[in-house]
């Protein structure tokens, strides 16, 4: 499969990227170059052949998690599947949205909530679902992590589905400008912001 060649080629490439000419979306880094470390897992991100990049997370033994989002015309983040792969073992276990959610809305303005409706599926027959993701900006906050203290934008989502019900659950982003999700981050390498963001500027949309 066209997922599974670029795990493979995630595997071997592991901490190959460098610093250098480093881009990255605000809030969400989307480009090739940066490896950040969540837990004591590294998680580097990749291009796909639909355009769009995969955030894969390297958890130890060959194993890998990923999911592979895409950049809409107007700059917000769609996801559009995840899963779990390994060279040892098995095709990857992949879960597909049809169409892709929307995972991120932005501007993140303070109170904005926005759904998103997509059938969710597997290429190896699995049941099909319907799930609806509801996102709330919850405010502006300074966390507390590993690697530090970060003026972050919370925002939860929640997935519910139609009928496979034990699947719902929620999370929580603390998004950093520059360096995206920062929940547990433990340290990071190569990230260079796309534009300044002024935190007096943020704090002041949540007054």
């Amino acid at each position: 499969m066209r997922f599974y060649l670029y795990l493979k080629i995630a595997l071997l490439t592991v901490c190959a990227f460098t610093a250098i000419g480093v881009s990255a979306v605000e809030y969400f880094p989307s480009e090739p170059g940066p490896e950040f470390v969540y837990g004591n897992f590294p998680l580097t991100i990749h291009t796909t052949d639909f355009g769009g990049f995969m955030r894969v997370s390297h958890l130890g033994f060959d194993i890998v998690s990923y999911s592979t989002f895409r950049v809409g015309p107007s700059g917000d983040v769609f996801l559009n599947s995840y899963g779990t792969a390994s060279p040892a073992g098995p095709d990857p276990d992949e879960t597909y949205f049809e169409p892709d959610l929307k995972y991120l809305d932005f501007p993140l303005e303070p109170s904005k909530t926005w759904t998103s409706t997509a059938t969710q599926f597997d290429l190896w027959g699995g049941e099909e679902d319907t799930v609806t993701l509801t996102a709330t900006v919850e405010g502006a906050e300074v966390v507390s992590v590993p690697a530090g203290d970060f003026e972050v934008v919370v925002v939860t989502l929640e997935f519910a589905h139609e009928t496979l019900y034990w699947m719902n659950h929620s999370e929580v982003l603390w998004l950093h400008a520059q360096l995206g999700p920062v929940t547990n981050l433990e340290s990071w390498t190569g990230v260079v912001p796309s534009q300044k963001t002024d935190w007096g500027s943020i704090k002041a949309l949540y007054r």
